[in-house]
This record gives structure tokens, C-alpha cells and sequence, in this order.
């Protein structure tokens, strides 16, 4: 069981942090290979950067937050 909920962290940290903020970001000046396939909007954090990808990031993670304790509460009724 401590298996699969580590495993289950690391994916969705994964999936919900890293995944998210890499696609949004603008990598071009890193470098050739980075700047082909990381070609995004933001060039840095903004404050359209917050209102659209911060956003989306919290709304995620209290879902995931949240979800568990859901499921649990509706196993139990």
C-alpha cells in the first residue's frame, strides 16, 4: 500500500506540476532543443501566467486534495 501511494504522489506531482508548467512555458532562449519543444506563451511568471496556468494548477490540487476524503466519506455511508 505505501508503494502505491507513493507512486500515486509522484505521478500526479508530475502530471499536475511539472507537466502542466512545462508545456505553458516559452523556452526559446534555453537553447535550440528546449526552445523546439518547450515553445509556449509565458517567458516567465506573470500575471497572466497566474490567472490562467497558477489557476488551473490550485484548482487541480485541491481536487486532489480534496477527492480522497470524498470517496472515503461516501464508502463509509
Amino acid at each position: 500500500m505505501t508503494r502505491i501511494t507513493n507512486g500515486v504522489i509522484l505521478v500526479l506531482f508530475f502530471n499536475t506540476g511539472i507537466l502542466m508548467t512545462m508545456t505553458q512555458a516559452n523556452l526559446s532562449e534555453q537553447g535550440s532543443f528546449l526552445g523546439k519543444i518547450f515553445n509556449g506563451v509565458y517567458y516567465d511568471y506573470s500575471p497572466r501566467w497566474y490567472s490562467k496556468v497558477g489557476n488551473t494548477l490550485v484548482h487541480t490540487m485541491m481536487v486532489n486534495a480534496f477527492m480522497p476524503i470524498i470517496f472515503e466519506l461516501l464508502a463509509n455511508a
